[in-house]
């Protein structure tokens, strides 16, 4: 048959070979089409598959969690209704008396009934004062609830003693330091309170005795207290050492010794006025400062300041204006080894005991403080058997979402893709290599020495130099100006005596760190893609701070002519935002 003749179907149909193409290339593209149909049912079926799973993993481990919880509860039930030993020597473990005390004294809407009546009670005593009139129906009133309260402490007191027993059983009460407490506190309330029923006042020593049961309320809070205590101490100790007596100075200026602080002065503000001296002077006076390291006391109060970080720079600056080093003979025979007027910045370096002080013992110690309300807190949580502000529903939802959440698959970004040839193309060679260049950027951006192909390994070095830029960006300082010399802010003057080497190093420095952040970025784009780079949020944001820091070294260059009167450190700063 020749080429191009028809072809018979054996039905009497004849086609061409070029219909015969044309139908196989149709049968193709539908054979295409219900594959792709058929992937796309198993990927939904995959997908849902994956979804119920992922909901019945969390709702076993919700489950899980919430039998556990339940065993918990249970096992704390268990604990109140123990009964061991012989209380009194007269109520057995099934008495039923005691039991009925058990009930009361451990259920725990009566311990929070005890508790509300300890804050209530020391509130109470908190308002009282001496100047109150006790004979005003207000404070008749207050001691009538007064004394209710301490009926209500003893009835806690006894039944807890019937529970328990008083010494000799196995968990009696007195074994506990806690009970101890409260047994003195409620025996001293009887003996010393200030009845209402006679007209006589008592001594006022049960209400002192009774303000110690806030103690309870938060036996951690104690411990943290000495813990800070001990801190303060220690700092305490070495600032004596330190600043004993080198607080004090004249209140002339111009003297340099303190047995040089007599007489009278010229002074305009009558700091010191005194019948001796003419008008227009004062008397000179050696002083203390009122904030000092003379002893442990005085330095607990200095450190007390200095950690409420309010007015604590004036106790550095007299730090650091101390002599170190000063020992002398005066009046041939009495030795004076802290009588020199204080120096500016002659003990500089004690700035550093203050800075440490403030980080161990202000933001570290005394947030103990917070960690052991969070503690309290989450110990409430787990008796409650659950977040107490959320139902159990919540919780349960909550508690999937955030499984879910931390199942969620990590993009990681796709390599360039490798182009095809077409007909025609003359500069495929270009593209090819192009894209060459490409991969090598995507093998470096993404490089991971643990071979999972995240780029975990470059994302940590380039942490590491914004760490280290940040450290150059803090070595900069001001230079003291001489003692008498004028300097114009603005002047050229004063930039040649601030434009040290020192800081031209650092200013090259930055450069440097300004171009490797400018190619960290360029080497992203160059092998993601401007699009797929840009999709991060993260991205966006390195993006934004390197055009700021470019930015910054074009002002920079800018600056040199004068024409705009702006610090390029406002655009470098921005860089500390890249270690989130």
């Amino acid at each position: 048959m020749a080429d191009g003749e028809g072809e018979g179907t054996g039905d009497g149909e004849f086609f061409t070979s070029v219909q015969l193409e044309k139908m196989t290339k149709a049968d193709s593209k539908e054979d295409l089409r219900k594959s792709r149909e058929i992937q796309r049912s198993k990927s939904s079926l995959r997908k849902a598959e994956m979804e119920k799973n992922n909901k019945k993993g969390s709702m076993e481990m919700v489950a899980l969690q919430k039998e556990a919880k339940a065993d918990k509860k249970e096992a704390a039930k268990r604990m109140r209704e123990t009964l061991v030993g012989k209380s009194l020597g007269v109520f057995e473990v099934d008495d039923p008396f005691r039991r009925k005390c058990m009930w009361v004294a451990r259920h725990p809407k009566f311990e929070a009934f005890i508790l509300a009546s300890i804050i209530i009670s020391s509130i109470m005593l908190a308002a009282q004062g001496p100047t109150a009139d006790k004979k005003l129906p207000f404070w008749v009133g207050m001691a009538y609830v007064d004394f209710l309260f301490i009926v209500i402490f003893a009835v806690e007191c006894a039944l807890k003693i019937v529970v328990q027993g008083f010494l000799f059983c196995p968990d009696a009460y007195l074994k506990d330091p806690w009970n101890v407490l409260d047994f003195v506190v409620v025996l001293v309330g009887w003996i010393a309170a200030d009845y209402p029923f006679f007209t006589s006042a008592g001594s006022g020593s049960g209400n002192a005795a009774r303000g110690e049961r806030a103690v309870r309320v938060a036996p951690v809070f104690i411990n943290i207290c000495f813990v800070v205590l001990f801190f303060f101490t220690v700092f305490a100790i070495i600032g004596v050492q330190f600043f004993a007596g080198k607080f004090w100075s004249c209140n002339d200026g111009g003297v340099g010794v303190v047995d040089e602080c007599w007489g009278c002065f010229e002074d305009a503000d009558f700091t010191n006025p005194n019948a001796k001296c003419p008008v227009g002077f004062s008397q000179r006076e050696w002083r203390n400062q009122k904030m000092n390291f003379d002893n442990v006391a005085n330095a607990l109060l200095s450190l007390y300041e200095v950690a409420g970080l309010e007015m604590w720079l004036d106790v550095m600056y007299a730090a650091m204006d101390t002599i170190p080093d000063f020992s002398r003979h005066a009046h041939g025979e009495a030795e004076f080894p802290f009588g020199a007027q204080p120096k500016q910045e002659a003990n500089w370096p004690a700035a550093f005991f203050f800075i440490v002080f403030i980080l161990i013992g202000v933001f570290i110690v005394l947030n103990l403080f917070v960690g052991a309300v969070v503690d309290k807190f989450n110990e409430l949580k787990s008796q409650g058997g659950g977040n107490l502000l959320q139902t159990e529903e919540q919780a349960q939802y909550s508690e999937s979402m955030a499984l879910m959440a931390r199942m969620r698959p990590f993009q990681v970004p796709l390599p360039p893709k490798k182009p095809r040839k077409k007909k025609g193309e003359e500069n495929f060679g270009y593209t090819l290599k192009w894209y060459e260049a490409r991969m090598k950027a995507y093998n470096v951006v993404m490089w991971d020495t643990s071979g999972k192909n995240m780029g975990t390994t470059f994302d940590m070095c380039v942490s590491g130099l914004v760490m280290i830029n940040i450290v150059v960006m803090g070595m900069y300082y001001w230079r003291r100006l001489p003692d008498g010399d004028l300097y114009d802010p603005t002047g050229q003057p004063m930039q040649d005596y601030q434009g040290t080497p020192y800081y031209q190093g650092l200013e090259f420095v930055n450069t440097i760190f300004t171009f490797l952040f400018l190619v960290e970025m360029l080497l992203k784009i160059t092998a993601w893609g401007f699009k797929q780079y840009i999709r991060d949020m993260w991205n966006q944001l390195d993006f934004f701070l390197v055009v700021s820091s470019v930015l910054g070294f074009i002002v920079d260059i800018v600056l040199t002519s004068g024409s705009i009167p702006l610090n390029p450190a406002v655009f470098r700063i921005v860089r500390v935002a890249r270690l989130t």
